[in-house]
């Protein structure tokens, strides 16, 4: 007899592969390049980025991605300029990982929802997570945690990721969650250009799109959906090496993860990635190390992870730690090594006569 979660993930599995997807329609213009650039030439953005600590953040910004970085955040010349300069520091603060003064402007009332140039928020609440899980993801990866530092060779990677558990406690706890809206065409700009346009981290579109949440009106799956439509590769890959698929599935976003399963995103990486994965699983379960104390997020997490580890081909494949993909796990959800790794089935649909 089969189980009833063997029976319910292979029903689900079969939906899924008969699933339709709508084809979204862009509901704003996009900007014209010159539009979208002009916001560099407004005193709100030279007053910004005159600013000593969010200049060096931005060193190495393309006018484009300084561009993307405003409009990701709602900036306009008519904007508020005290508020925009608090938005613009929180987002310096995290990047340099400087926990101290991301504690100060969260203090202050800057919202969590501050987007990176990729259009990712530091912190969704509807989410539970945001860049914020992303880095710590990272750390645990590397073999640390919310109490252990990091000593590596890679002292630039060893800054990324030191702080991160205590910067995502700050964020998960500041008062002010409210999700920011970029300016209306921008975000259609980026995905006309979804196979040329790169971040500042040269990720590609389809990488970072779908990262892009808390945006009214405007669901991941369509994002994705349209940056395909816009000749996208949906298995190209970005930042550590890795493709869209882990963003969505570092979100717990399960409907973004079956949107990328269903249009033919691979699993197993061509290539493995900058710590030696060769699948998306690993990331995975790091994410769900990193957040195991949200009931919510690891139910999701559990529920993407029971659709790729049975069709994971290196799901016994150690990275370069000589980690393989389930070794993330928390040690509160190894029981479920087993049940994860159970093939799908084909359960025979009965018909009365």
């Amino acid at each position: 007899m089969y189980s009833t979660s063997t029976r319910m993930r292979a029903e689900s599995s079969e939906q899924l592969a008969q699933q339709t997807l709508a084809i979204p329609t862009s509901v704003r213009p996009p900007m014209t390049k010159e539009t979208f650039l002009e916001i560099l030439d407004t005193d709100i953005a030279k007053h910004i980025f005159s600013q000593p600590k969010i200049n060096k953040a931005l060193t190495s910004f393309t006018p484009e991605q300084k561009a993307a970085l405003l409009h990701f955040n709602g900036i306009t010349d008519n904007s508020e300029v005290e508020a925009s300069n608090d938005m613009m520091h929180l987002f310096a603060a995290f990047h340099e990982k400087n926990a101290e003064d991301v504690a100060e402007y969260l203090a202050k009332g800057v919202s969590t929802g501050v987007r990176l140039d990729y259009g990712l928020p530091l912190y969704s609440e509807a989410n539970s997570s945001g860049e914020d899980i992303y880095v710590c993801a990272v750390k645990v990866m590397l073999g640390g945690h919310a109490s252990k530092d990091l000593e590596i060779e890679d002292k630039g990677t060893q800054k990324y990721v030191q702080n991160s558990f205590q910067i995502r406690e700050l964020l998960k706890n500041a008062s002010n969650k409210q999700p920011i809206q970029p300016t209306p065409g921008a975000l259609e700009y980026i995905l006309e250009k979804s196979t040329t346009y790169r971040d500042s981290n040269n990720n590609p579109v389809i990488v970072f799109i779908p990262g892009v949440i808390d945006i009214k009106d405007t669901p991941v799956t369509g994002l994705i959906e349209q940056a395909l439509l816009k000749g996208a590769n949906i298995n190209d890959i970005g930042f550590f090496n890795v493709p869209g698929l882990v963003w969505s599935i570092i979100q717990g976003d399960t409907e973004a993860v079956s949107v990328f399963l269903n249009r033919g995103a691979s699993i197993n990486l061509e290539q493995a990635d900058s710590f030696g994965n060769k699948s998306v699983t690993t990331w995975a379960t790091a994410t769900l190390n990193a957040a195991e104390d949200d009931q919510v997020y690891a139910e999701r997490m559990l529920a993407i992870l029971s659709q790729i580890c049975p069709i994971d081909k290196a799901i016994d494949s150690a990275n370069n730690l000589n980690k393989k993909p389930l070794d993330y796990l928390p040690q509160g959800y190894q029981h479920y090594k087993e049940s994860l790794t159970i093939k799908p089935i084909s359960v025979p649909s009965f018909q009365k006569h």
